[in-house]
């Protein structure tokens, strides 16, 4: 996306006189489709497997055909629309520079991701100098990118505005990882009352009669540490857990390595 490189389609796929003339168009619009079907794989595979087991749980042959044959059909449509009427391909914006920044703006968006999924396996710290590095990486960019170039006056004023929102966004997610780095923050067992060990727990559970409620997380998982920071830490869901249960923060990663 940022122009380090470029991805072709292969020579053989496009010159057609390297294969028979009677199969050649077909022959390469199958390896092309097989070729992109695999790139394509990351952004159809999750709704596909979701589809899969869907028809695995229905039992039925006749659903399990339509809803793949609907899946399909709906991959294929837009594609088929574009084939159809080429001609209103002329309506869309020429092709120029400024698809090339959009391609380098979605570049960012795209590592901005990368940093997101990799929160849940990371220290906080880490996150927010990762965060602070990409976003002053990209307001740099947007404006040394406006100082040496001549360009229109709103292509500058739009860059201008989300270099300095990147900065603005670098320093503070700066501020937070030297912060988190001296203060770090407390684990997913973030109250007193919160056993660590099972039989303790249960012992405790038994003495006071009361029911034994068991978080179980892992220091990789983000959703757990949503259900702790949005469900378990808010009232009045904290109170009721403190007065009503004997309460277990049970740390899973060390058990799913277990044979």
């Amino acid at each position: 996306l940022f122009g380090f490189y470029n991805l072709y389609i292969p020579r053989f796929m496009q010159n057609k006189s390297t294969t028979p003339s009677a199969f050649g168009p077909f022959l390469s619009a199958f390896s092309f489709g097989m070729v992109s079907g695999s790139v394509a794989s990351p952004c159809v595979s999750p709704g596909l497997a979701l589809i899969l087991t869907i028809v695995a749980t229905l039992g039925s042959k006749l659903l399990g055909f339509l809803l793949l044959f609907t899946f399909g059909f709906g991959i294929s449509t837009p594609l088929l629309l574009v084939g159809t009427f080429s001609g209103s391909l002329n309506m869309l914006p020429r092709a120029g520079e400024w698809m090339v920044e959009v391609q380098k703006f979605f570049g960012f968006i795209l590592l901005g991701m990368c940093v997101f999924y990799m929160s849940a396996v990371v220290p906080f710290f880490v996150t927010m100098g990762l965060t602070a590095l990409l976003c002053g990486f990209m307001g740099l960019y947007y404006f040394w990118f406006t100082t040496n170039f001549s360009q229109g006056f709103l292509s500058k004023l739009f860059k201008n505005l989300v270099g300095f929102i990147a900065i603005i966004i670098a320093v503070m997610s700066g501020m937070q990882a030297v912060q988190a780095w001296y203060h770090p923050q407390e684990s997913i067992a973030f109250e007193a009352e919160w056993f660590t060990d099972y039989q303790a727990a249960l012992e405790e559970a038994k003495r006071e009669k009361k029911l034994l409620f068991i978080d179980v997380w892992t220091p990789y998982c983000s959703v757990c540490k949503g259900i702790t920071n949005k469900i378990l830490k808010v009232d009045p869901v904290a109170g009721v857990l403190k007065n009503s249960y004997v309460v277990l923060s049970e740390d899973a990663s060390d058990r799913l390595k277990e044979p």
